[in-house]
C-alpha cells in the first residue's frame, strides 16, 4: 500500500470510528507538481509529522504520526533508526514534540496506525 492510500484509510478511520478533531498534511503520500512541492515545503516545517489529532490524554497534548508505507525503512533489523537523512530529520522532530508534552510515533501501514491511535484514544482522559 502507498502512503496516499495509507493516509486515506487513517482519515477515514479517524472520521468513522473516533470523530476527533484531526489534522492531516495534504501533502502526506501526495503527487505534487514541482509548484505545489515547493511551495509545500515553504510553508511547512522540514520533517513534521503527517496527522495531528488533537486530543488530549493522560501526560499527552495529542497525537502526532509519520505515515510510513508498511514496506518501508525505518528502523535496521538491530532495532535502530535507519541512517536515512530523511527518516533522522523525522526523527528528530518526532523527538522534539515528544519533550514538548505529544505523543509522536513513526507507525507503519494501517494495522500499526491503527494500534497506535486506538492505543493513544482509548487511554483514560486527564
Amino acid at each position: 500500500m502507498r502512503e496516499g492510500e495509507l493516509t486515506q484509510q487513517v482519515s477515514d478511520y479517524l472520521r468513522l470510528q473516533y470523530r476527533v478533531p484531526y489534522h492531516i498534511d495534504f501533502g502526506s503520500g501526495a503527487v505534487l507538481n514541482k509548484f505545489q512541492a515547493i511551495r509545500q515545503k515553504r510553508l511547512n516545517a522540514n520533517g513534521w509529522p503527517d496527522v495531528f489529532i488533537a486530543v488530549q490524554r493522560g501526560e499527552w497534548g495529542g497525537l502526532f504520526l509519520e505515515l510510513k508505507a508498511e514496506k518501508a525503512t525505518v528502523f535496521l533489523r538491530n532495532g535502530k533508526l535507519s541512517r536515512d537523512k530523511h527518516i533522522q530529520d523525522q526523527e528528530a522532530v518526532l523527538q522534539s514534540l515528544r519533550d514538548n508534552g505529544y505523543r509522536a510515533e513513526f507507525a507503519q501501514g494501517f494495522a500499526h496506525c491503527k494500534t497506535i491511535i486506538d492505543q493513544y484514544l482509548l487511554t483514560t482522559k486527564p
